[in-house]
């Protein structure tokens, strides 16, 4: 497995299509500088691309929104260090993951509050 990008990385959606051969699992963080992860992925990724995205936000709509975007996976930077290296096995191999607690909310937790165009980006 070869690991594309870092923390400091500024690059365009465009620059990576043209720039960077597609992975087998892209793990996206989604508070990156100058763009958000949700909209790196909406710019640059194909519907069956393989994106975990990865956030310091473990709230349930953070989840169902990567979900809901084609994101394959989503994993809190907070939780469990192993739900990562799960999740890239998993989705990995075609699946998708949620660590269990956060799915659970998902599924039966209830309501959940809409987050306007402003919270969501950072």
């Amino acid at each position: 497995m070869e690991q594309l990008g870092g923390d400091s990385i500024s690059i365009s959606p465009t620059e990576i299509r043209e720039n960077f051969p597609r992975p087998d699992v892209c793990v996206l963080d989604i508070n990156l500088p100058g763009v958000t992860g949700f909209d790196l992925h909406a710019a640059s990724s194909p519907p069956h691309q393989r994106i975990i995205m990865f956030s310091m936000n473990d709230d349930p709509v953070f989840a169902k929104r990567a979900i809901e975007a084609g994101a394959k996976g989503y994993v809190s930077k907070s939780g469990d260090p192993a739900d990562l290296a799960r999740a890239i096995r998993e989705v990995g191999t075609g699946g998708g993951f949620l660590p269990s607690s956060l799915a659970q909310t998902i599924a039966f937790g209830g309501p959940m509050v809409k987050l306007t165009a402003c919270e969501t980006c950072g």
